[in-house]
């Protein structure tokens, strides 16, 4: 939903004028126009064309350390009016298509040795298709702490032709064996040093677990350069960005609820630089 309109009148020069009538004009995330802004889903309705569960799933999100807002919502259905009809129907309309003969046989359980390509790809979208998930929120909630800085929209834009996820990003890939056709969680964290006491407040990344049917894919994505760390996960999921070989999929063990519970709290994650951890 859009922000929250808020109708009282305040006087200027004698005449009230609407805080509605002040606010800028809505614009599209990713490129900043204001003209001809459509709805885009949150995820394709080309899913609902390969035979997943279209029950009701629960999403939730929050600010770092704080309670987070849940609800739930039909899969495939959810739409946003924050990008304009030239990103939908260009650049991102290009990912989609290159991106679906890549997961739909992922999404189906079927093996596929996975190219180079394929690997940024499903990086690309799995960063994509996050970010957007966000805009579910209202720019007042976003901009309070429930959303990613919005220049992550904006350099995903000015990358656009290389389909590739944003930079300082890792993404790993494995296989799902829970109950949930779908599930899309973004979480902050910090990079703090070891016993150093409360964590700070201000997130160093956000962590990107997604479950589509059979595939499971996990990245993070450090908005502080500077704090960026190696990470490796617990269950010994396979990189995919950045690549450094091409492999059959799946090639590890399935994860099950329980285990894509943790993942999604960013608890999974093993620092591979001594004395500082992911919280």
């Amino acid at each position: 939903p859009a922000s929250c309109d808020q109708r009282h009148m305040k006087q200027a020069g004698g005449v009230g004028v609407s805080e509605s009538a002040k606010r800028p004009a809505r614009s599209c995330v990713f490129c900043g126009s204001t003209s001809n802004l459509t709805r885009e889903h949150v995820l394709p309705d080309w899913l609902t064309e390969i035979g997943l569960d279209l029950t009701p799933s629960g999403h939730q999100f929050g600010r770092l350390n704080r309670v987070p807002r849940q609800w739930s919502s039909k899969p495939f259905t959810t739409t946003v009016k924050m990008v304009c009809a030239t990103c939908n129907n260009g650049w991102l309309s290009a990912l989609e298509g290159a991106v679906k003969p890549v997961h739909v046989p992922l999404i189906r359980g079927e093996s596929r040795r996975l190219s180079y390509d394929d690997q940024a790809l499903i990086a690309a979208w799995t960063c994509k298709t996050a970010l957007v998930s966000l805009l579910q929120h209202s720019q007042e909630d976003r901009l309070g702490g429930q959303g990613v800085p919005s220049r992550e929209y904006t350099s995903l834009y000015e990358q656009r032709e290389r389909q590739e996820p944003l930079p300082f990003s890792q993404y790993w890939i494995g296989s799902y064996d829970g109950d949930r056709a779908v599930s899309i969680w973004v979480t902050p964290f910090v990079i703090e040093v070891v016993g150093a006491g409360s964590p700070p407040d201000i997130p160093s990344g956000y962590a990107m677990t997604m479950a589509l049917g059979k595939l499971l894919v996990q990245g993070v994505r450090f908005t502080e350069p500077t704090l960026q760390i190696e990470l490796t996960t617990t269950w010994g999921f396979l990189d995919i960005w950045p690549p450094t070989d091409t492999f059959p999929w799946p090639a590890v063990g399935a994860v099950t609820d329980e285990v894509e519970a943790e993942m999604n709290r960013a608890e999974t994650f093993i620092s591979q630089t001594k004395g500082v951890q992911v919280s």
